[in-house]
């Protein structure tokens, strides 16, 4: 079918949802404290790179969230990457649970925030600004500490190995599905 067939010149809300949802994204899972210090915590796909000078990231959050009120207080939030292997956890931070943390292993950094053990990458970040911006706010956030499992990524180019690239997966949503299938060369 040519593509021209799915253009419409009229769209709804499900449309442009769907039209989204070819862009295969990552998966996070966004944490920070509570006003009582309790871990807050939720799967999303909108977290991009901003800048390296400074080191800016950026996520959304829809506006009617139960957790918004906690990120809009805290002045630190932590964005981990979630590794192919971690298809539950990002489930179980998808859910309307109230205690998303319940059996999840975590590391807290200096400042006090909740990591995802066994999370590809971690971004510890001070709130940068934040922007209503439709039905979402937009937060920036400063980088002040990362980390990061697995080869360095300047070796894994050079590693022949389908272990080592599977080792360093990532959990890739597109279409409305976790993928868990890897990367491969």
């Amino acid at each position: 079918m040519p593509i021209a067939a799915h253009l419409k010149s009229e769209f709804n809300a499900r449309h442009l949802r769907d039209a989204f949802g070819h862009f295969a994204t990552g998966v996070t899972v966004v944490t920070t404290l509570d006003a009582q210090g309790a871990p807050v915590g939720l799967t999303i796909s909108s977290f991009s790179p901003v800048s390296l000078n400074p080191p800016l990231i950026l996520w959304s959050l829809v506006n009617t969230a139960s957790s918004r009120e906690a990120f809009l207080q805290h002045p630190r939030f932590a964005i981990n990457v979630l590794a192919a292997d971690q298809h539950a956890l990002a489930l179980q931070f998808a859910s309307r649970s109230p205690d998303r943390f319940k059996d999840v292993a975590v590391e807290f950094s200096a400042s006090g925030l909740p990591l995802l053990t066994g999370a590809l990458a971690w971004f510890e970040c001070k709130r940068f600004v934040e922007h209503l911006a439709g039905d979402h706010t937009i937060f920036i956030g400063e980088v002040e500490q990362v980390g990061y499992r697995g080869p360095n990524p300047a070796d894994l180019a050079q590693m022949a190995a389908p272990d080592a690239i599977q080792a360093a997966a990532p959990l890739i949503f597109h279409r409305g599905v976790l993928h868990q299938g890897g990367l491969s060369r």
